[in-house]
């Protein structure tokens, strides 16, 4: 049994196949947009992104974030708690 936070019973794309959010092919775009519109107002998006970039997902459409966008956050996150361990040392 998969252990899942609490927040996730609460998200907009509960019960919508995952393959969804995994965009791939030529028409990849499309397909991050049209996630992107079932996360749009979702009540868990913030806690959606916040586990992806905690958890170092590295593919899919996460709190209306793209891979790439994932990534990019994921870099500041990584580089800020760096910095938070170098200044409590």
């Amino acid at each position: 049994m998969i252990l899942r936070p609490a927040w996730m019973e609460r998200a907009a794309c509960r019960g919508v196949d995952t393959r969804a959010f995994y965009a791939n092919g030529k028409h990849s775009r499309e397909q991050v947009n049209a996630a992107r519109k079932i996360c749009a107002d979702c009540p868990v998006r913030p806690q959606c992104a916040a586990y992806a970039i905690e958890t170092g997902e590295y593919y899919g459409v996460w709190g209306g974030m793209s891979q790439q966008e994932l990534r990019q956050r994921r870099r500041r996150f990584t580089s800020r708690a760096k910095d938070d361990q170098r200044e409590a040392a």
